[in-house]
């Protein structure tokens, strides 16, 4: 987390659902069609050939999908509502790269539902799966047919005295 002054004992850590390989995982969804939320890396909103293919792959699996809606949505993606409450969610779909997985866990907070991370960025060591096999892998999250990996989740609190510098969620590492 970028930031002056001292890190505080004010940390604490969470635990975080992501999906990746082979095995169960039980969403906790009973809803016909689930809920499914979509944070995408910003450089990517304006590709609208990769947004058109990405929104066709999700749309075929039956969801109701929701956009971020700290997004700056352009084309297609205006035609879909955006997120109220990410915990109403029953999966969230994160496309981009390690950089983006970690803004989504400021933007969705704590206890979030399963995240399914696509990479389509630069760094990919927090992803799930490619953008090429979206279209078997979001089913098979949406039918549990996916293992939950839990990962740890560090909160950083930047404190100089009394006054909050900065926040961060911290999945990999810590930089001050």
């Amino acid at each position: 987390t970028r930031g002056r002054g001292l890190v505080s004992d004010s940390r604490s850590l969470s635990q975080r659902r992501w999906l990746a390989g082979n095995g169960n995982c039980t969403l906790h969804t009973v809803r016909n069609p689930p809920s499914v939320g979509l944070i995408v890396k910003n450089d990517l909103l304006s590709n609208h050939g990769v947004i058109t293919d990405v929104l066709e792959r999700i749309t075929q699996a039956h969801v109701a999908l929701f956009i971020d809606p700290s997004a700056n949505v352009c084309g297609s993606l205006k035609d879909f509502p955006k997120v109220k409450d990410w915990h109403a969610m029953d999966l969230v779909i994160v496309l981009g790269g390690d950089g983006t997985i970690l803004r989504s866990l400021r933007i969705i907070g704590s206890s979030p539902p399963p995240v399914l991370a696509v990479h389509a960025g630069t760094v990919g060591f927090l992803s799930s799966c490619s953008l090429d096999v979206l279209e078997d892998t979001l089913p098979r999250a949406l039918n549990g047919e996916l293992d939950a990996v839990e990962r740890s989740v560090l909160h950083v609190h930047i404190r100089r005295g009394e006054e909050v510098l900065d926040l961060g969620v911290a999945v990999n590492e810590v930089v001050l």
